[in-house]
């Protein structure tokens, strides 16, 4: 991330900043072929779904997911990863749906199913120095992602433009 590159830079010359990319091809190819298949285990669920990809951590929002989930009880919300804490804040809620860890291979379709992706990270030192790779992913699948304000994604949007809606609640 920037952040990290800015506090390296102050203790070392040689510093390079790398972003992150993504692995269009895969991307691209899924969407090329006119697949349109929504996997079983999100088939079912009412549209619309709003899509997070990535492991289930400390740092998502699960208070702030619960009170929008609760807010919108029409709402499908899709989590793909692993958990990785404890999510009782989540469990109960019914239209939250947490379909486990899959394959990078998979993501394409996941991904695909989702009308709204989402980048719901708690805003903590931590998070203001992640740049979230799965932002690239989202917009290799032509997605509309919702963000909580962290760095990157406001230093996105300032590269190009607004891209990625902003929201704190």
């Amino acid at each position: 991330s920037a952040a990290l590159f800015e506090r390296a830079s102050a203790f070392a010359k040689r510093v390079y900043f790398f972003p992150f990319g993504v692995n269009y091809e895969r991307f691209e190819a899924w969407r090329a072929d006119g697949n349109e298949s929504v996997p079983a285990d999100v088939a079912g669920l009412p549209s619309p779904r709003i899509g997070y990809i990535g492991g289930i951590h400390r740092w998502v929002d699960q208070d702030l997911l619960r009170r929008v989930a609760d807010a919108h009880p029409e709402w499908s919300f899709v989590l793909v990863g692993p958990m990785q804490d404890d999510v009782d804040r989540l469990t109960g809620c019914r239209n939250i749906h947490f379909v486990g860890g899959k394959s990078h291979e998979s993501l394409p379709a996941y991904v695909a199913s989702f009308d709204v992706a989402i980048i719901p990270y708690r805003v903590t030192p931590y998070t203001q120095c992640v740049y979230p790779t799965k932002l690239n992913e989202y917009f290799a699948m032509g997605k509309p992602v919702v963000s909580t304000p962290i760095r990157e994604i406001l230093a996105f949007n300032a590269r190009h433009g607004s891209c990625v809606q902003v929201a704190a609640d």
